[in-house]
């Protein structure tokens, strides 16, 4: 995008930096101006903060971009839980969920095998999920996170909410990088979630879509493949852990 329309990408970005700015330079106004009840300075310190992390949020996301389009994206290959980055993520957006209402169901076999991949990248895109579906789905709303192994040995996650859904051509909008929909407007957010999403996952050698249904909800499902889900030794021969019916958490 940038290449190819220089001025509409420079124009989103930095209409998309200037909204949490202002309102970072407002709060901080407020508060060094001692414009701000004690009762609620507490309040105005945590809106600040929640407007610096959406300001550190899209930078990350357009360095990320970059690396990616030119082919800088530098992965490591650990061990890890899928586990770990979907109960890291949980608590990262604790407070906005809260703020909504919103509960979170984990269910995850607490016997899954570990995944080969980037740990910080998978755990970016459990946040990236669970970010849009508090956003973009109702009040006092569930979401419901999934994580299994399929019948051909791959990972599949999925993140569902039971929120307005989501219909092809908008799916269309919201793959493209600054990609806003109409009813976007009054939503927080830079657009660059699910390309980089995306992006994350293709890393890793997977698959990302997103389906929707009118008045159902929306599923964002990945799937790594099955050389990225690690195999254990068991009696001199490797052998995929297969898992036990899922527990449920609430978070």
């Amino acid at each position: 995008m940038a290449n190819t329309a220089p001025d509409l990408f420079m124009s989103a970005f930095a209409h998309e930096l200037k909204t949490p700015l202002g309102a970072i330079m407002g709060y901080a106004e407020m508060l060094a101006g001692g414009h701000v009840a004690p009762d609620r300075i507490e309040r105005h310190a945590g809106m600040l903060w929640e407007a610096a992390q959406a300001l550190s949020g899209t930078v990350d996301a357009m360095l990320d971009l970059a690396r990616f389009s030119s082919g800088e994206m530098d992965m490591t290959d650990d061990s890890f839980h899928i586990s770990d980055c979907i109960e890291s993520a949980a608590r990262m957006l604790a407070t906005s969920a809260s703020a909504h209402n919103v509960q979170i169901d984990m269910r995850v076999p607490p016997d899954l095998p570990p995944l080969l991949g980037d740990s910080r990248m998978m755990r970016q895109v459990v946040v990236n999920l669970l970010s849009n579906a508090i956003k973009y789905g109702p009040d006092g709303g569930r979401i419901r996170v999934t994580a299994r192994i399929d019948r051909q040995g791959r990972m599949a996650l999925e993140v569902m909410d039971n929120g307005p859904g989501i219909s092809a051509a908008e799916i269309d909008v919201a793959m493209r990088p600054f990609g806003r929909l109409r009813r976007d407007n009054t939503i927080p957010g830079h657009g660059l979630g699910l390309p980089l999403t995306k992006a994350l996952v293709e890393l890793h050698e997977g698959t990302f879509r997103l389906v929707g249904t009118s008045g159902k909800g929306t599923r964002a499902i990945v799937l790594l493949p099955a050389s990225r889900v690690q195999r254990v030794v068991a009696g001199g021969q490797e052998s995929f852990i297969f898992s036990r019916p899922p527990a449920v958490n609430h978070f």
